[in-house]
């Protein structure tokens, strides 16, 4: 990805024999969870600074993965958790008050928190790397390294290589694989395997290569009026615009559109703007693909686990939420997508994952669809394979994401503190109990006037209210990124409750509350 790692001969061959004793470890956990080990934990949004320049606080998603810590229930499981800033122990207590059947004292022996006070823009990885005093502080941590791993938001090379100075593998696949996961290479995997998607082009690197997709896509689709352009490693929707194509209305020849497109407002893609845009596609590529306008249509994903022998178990569907300048930027998700079409995606979705699976993929996937009324107008031509109809619904595949995505902490908070598991016969999601749950969950929950707010106050004032999760009635709120809020106004939270309706309402009684008891302060003693 074009980022400078430390000197270390021969890593890749060190790394790719550590992969070769995945399997065997995660059986031997699998059979024993009680064993002793060690999961590093490297949440680093290991991208470009220039990809996150419009994420404010982006080194705050790194507490996204605190959810990790729920590992610490099994008494001899010990976590280190790596980041940029020191995570406050106040945070740390707030996750930790929810294990069952250890002590808090018991579990924060085994939680061995590194901090690197590095605030800069570059990957949490690449820091790492770049300290062999940290690398050795980790390696003191790790106990029993045969059954030992690396959990990583996204798995490059940085985290590869990472693993290669730490002498455990990375759960993850052996062989750089993002190729497959970029909108690039995820058209060619949708192309192979029939599976329907819109019609577009990929590997696009300049002006001159959009033009002449465009060219074609509006040559192939009469009734087209928008297309979206995408870059390759795109992160939750930051990189995607929508582009009308009455701005090139007239524009015959590949050399005239691509005027016109170096002529486009600077902010038509929001916090970044257009020649950043350009600069990126460049580096590393993008697709042009038909938008699909109709009045009626939904975002649903579905999220499966590959493990190590490459079985495959469907572990949740969602509804994506969306939103941001061009209304593709993931903003949350609720549980589960709707009943009317999850058979399709999980017809689809377990298509897709066996190809993967086949690849040498590992660990969590997430494959994101759209979903439209099957005679809806406008949708005529544009969507290229079989559509996996399911009653009054065509449902297409948009993208995957072999990583941590969106829905990655709320689902496995809700699984910790539930007991509960995906039931894919039924499409839903039951607790130990057997009661149906649902929850929604947004990236950022804060009313304006709540920023400024420390996340002791965010304990205080939910807890006051009584909407803290409760064990009893599988209901509640939980936070995540409470570090965000205080100087960037970003605080996540997931609403956790037995119907969608109920979910819902505790969202909008979490903003209300929070919006009120940062103006009036009755919550303080």
């Amino acid at each position: 990805m074009g980022f400078k790692t430390v000197n270390h001969e021969n890593w890749r061959t060190e790394f790719k024999n550590l992969q070769k004793h995945l399997p065997a470890a995660w059986q031997s956990v699998q059979r024993d969870p009680d064993c002793e080990r060690t999961v590093v934990v490297v949440p680093s949004i290991s991208l470009p600074p220039s990809e996150l320049a419009g994420v404010a606080g982006s080194v705050h998603y790194e507490e996204r993965l605190l959810s990790f810590l729920t590992l610490l229930s099994m008494p001899r499981t010990h976590v280190v958790y790596l980041s940029a800033l020191q995570i406050p122990d106040e945070i740390v207590s707030y996750y930790l008050q929810f294990l069952p059947g250890v002590t808090f004292s018991h579990a924060r022996e085994r939680l061995h928190l590194i901090s690197l006070m590095d605030r800069s823009d570059r990957p949490l990885t690449l820091k790492i790397l770049e300290r062999p005093s940290v690398i050795e502080r980790i390696k003191a941590k790790i106990v029993n390294p045969a059954l030992s791993y690396i959990e990583a938001y996204y798995n490059t090379e940085l985290e590869r290589e990472l693993a290669a100075h730490l002498g455990i593998p990375l759960f993850g696949p052996s062989d750089d694989l993002n190729i497959l996961a970029t909108k690039s290479g995820t058209r060619g995997i949708f192309a192979k395997l029939g599976i329907a998607h819109p019609k577009g082009c990929g590997s696009l690197y300049s002006l001159e290569d959009i033009a002449q997709a465009l060219i074609k896509l509006r040559s192939e689709c009469p009734n087209l009026r928008k297309v979206v352009l995408k870059l390759n490693e795109g992160f939750s929707g930051i990189g995607s615009i929508v582009l009308d194509l009455a701005l090139f209305a007239g524009f015959k020849e590949a050399a005239d559109i691509a005027g016109a497109l170096e002529e486009l407002p600077r902010q038509v893609c929001g916090d970044v703007s257009w020649p950043l845009f350009c600069r990126i596609m460049k580096e590393q590529g993008g697709v042009l693909e038909a938008f699909i306008d109709t009045q009626v249509k939904t975002s649903p994903t579905m999220q499966v686990f590959i493990n190590p022998m490459g079985e495959i178990t469907i572990d949740s569907t969602h509804e994506q939420i969306l939103g941001g300048s061009s209304a593709l930027e993931f903003i949350g998700c609720s549980l589960p997508a709707k009943a009317c079409y999850v058979g399709a995606l999980h017809r689809m979705g377990m298509v897709i994952a066996e190809e993967l699976a086949k690849h040498g993929a590992v660990g969590p996937v997430s494959i994101d669809f759209l979903a439209v009324p099957k005679n809806a107008p406008g949708i005529g031509g544009l969507i290229e394979g079989d559509c996996g109809y399911e009653g009054d619904w065509a449902v297409c595949a948009i993208e995957i994401n072999l990583r941590r995505g969106g829905t990655t902490h709320p689902l496995h908070t809700t699984m910790f503190l539930t007991g509960g598991r995906y039931e894919p016969k039924t499409g839903t999601f039951s607790s130990q109990s057997g009661h149906k749950i649902c929850y929604v969950s947004f990236s950022n929950i804060a009313p304006p006037e709540s920023k400024g707010l420390c996340p002791n106050d965010i304990i205080d004032i939910i807890t006051d209210a009584g909407l803290h999760y409760n064990s009893t009635l599988c209901s509640g709120v939980i936070f995540h990124m409470m570090g965000a809020l205080s100087q960037y106004g970003r605080l996540g939270a997931t609403c956790i409750a037995r119907t969608q309706e109920d979910a819902w309402e505790l969202v909008e009684e979490t903003k209300r509350v929070l919006s009120k008891e940062a103006k009036e302060l009755n919550w303080l003693l």
